[in-house]
């Protein structure tokens, strides 16, 4: 799959047009990229939360570096 793009350039701006049906085949991507990297990073949250070996502050601070990574992401 390969998304076109045409680029126009106008004298002050440049814009980039993208066809209807690459549009919305990009926004069906877009949520299953989008529901891939929650469950990832649910997934890594949860082994923080019952990582054993660690105490509960340091769990805490975990998970909110894996939430503030993901942020970033």
């Amino acid at each position: 799959m390969t998304l076109f793009f045409r680029i126009t350039q106008t004298p002050n701006l440049m814009t980039r047009e993208i066809s209807e049906s690459d549009w919305q085949l990009f926004r069906k991507l877009h949520a299953v990229a989008l529901e891939r990297f929650c469950a990832r990073l649910l997934n890594e949250i949860d082994a923080a939360r019952t990582a054993a070996e660690t105490g509960s502050h340091q769990r805490y601070l975990d998970i909110c570096r894996i939430i503030e990574r993901g942020s970033q992401e």
